[in-house]
């Protein structure tokens, strides 16, 4: 499957479209995007803050044929580069996708907090556009159509993915200095946090996990959390005893009524409960 087999499939019937390209950052990627780009090219970090880190800025290009849609797609699948695919309307100005872009590289969460979000990212973007509502994943694209990436992560789906925009209108606001993160929004991009608590737990054990074994490890460090257990060490051994002692751990958890639980309590509550069941 490419692109042109995603975009055939979810946006049959709808024309006058053209397609645009964020690469994300990586080795020689300035390079790799202008060998794709058949019209305007931008660094996104440009006119920003983050101006002076033009070397690690993702790079927007146009994309204006089937051909070269088919050229990006092989690209993608044999790991040259990554990125995701923005379909927009032809009537929309690159300048002004530009400054849409550039809103929304900013993020404002937990109030009054800032951050930077790496939406070109497949990793990012398979939970901030697939684990959001579909109406809060609408309103970050705007007058955006479509946006698709292959999602090659652990937890996903090993397939192109592509979410439409079931509103497409043009927001008239006074333009922002940041997006503030809807809270499906923040509820998915916490995803990022166990991903990398899984991807150092599985690391140290060698072993390559399932789909089905990452999607577990979301649940077990909920509830983790949900008893007090929150650094990563105590997370790791948590996910020990839930993977390899589950009906014991359950047992022990429903032991106690005071919280946090200490981990070292826990270890030794499970090993009691293990030696009952």
């Amino acid at each position: 499957m490419t692109f042109n087999t995603v975009i055939n499939q979810n946006l049959k019937g709808k024309e006058d479209l053209r397609h645009v390209f964020i690469v994300h950052y990586g080795d020689n990627h300035i390079q790799k995007a202008s060998v794709h780009c058949e019209g305007k090219l931008a660094l996104l970090y440009q006119q920003t803050p983050l101006a002076k880190l033009d070397t690690l800025s993702p790079v927007v290009i146009e994309i204006q044929t089937e051909n070269a849609l088919e050229t990006l797609s092989t690209a993608v699948i044999n790991k040259e580069l990554d990125g995701i695919l923005l379909s927009i309307p032809k009537a929309l100005p690159f300048d002004t996708l530009l400054g849409l872009l550039r809103e929304r590289l900013f993020i404002r969460f937990d109030g009054e907090r800032k951050g930077v979000l790496h939406f070109q990212n497949p990793l990012i973007a398979s939970h901030f556009f697939k684990d959001s509502t579909i109406e809060d994943t609408s309103l970050w694209l705007n007058c955006m159509i479509a946006v698709s990436w292959l999602d090659c992560s652990p937890w996903g789906s090993q397939q192109w993915e592509c979410m439409i925009n079931n509103i497409t209108s043009t927001n008239n606001k006074a333009p922002s200095d940041a997006w503030t993160l809807l809270f499906s929004q923040q509820a998915a991009l916490c995803k990022t946090v166990d991903d990398k608590i899984l991807k150092s737990y599985f690391t140290h054990l060698g072993t390559g996990p399932s789909k089905q074994q990452w999607q577990q490890g979301y649940q077990y460090i909920a509830l983790a959390e949900a008893y007090g257990i929150d650094t990563e060490p105590d997370i790791h051994t948590f996910l020990h005893l839930a993977f390899n002692q589950h009906e014991a751990l359950i047992h022990a958890l429903n032991t106690y009524s005071v919280l946090p639980i200490q981990i070292q309590t826990l270890e030794r509550a499970v090993q009691h409960s293990q030696e009952l069941i």
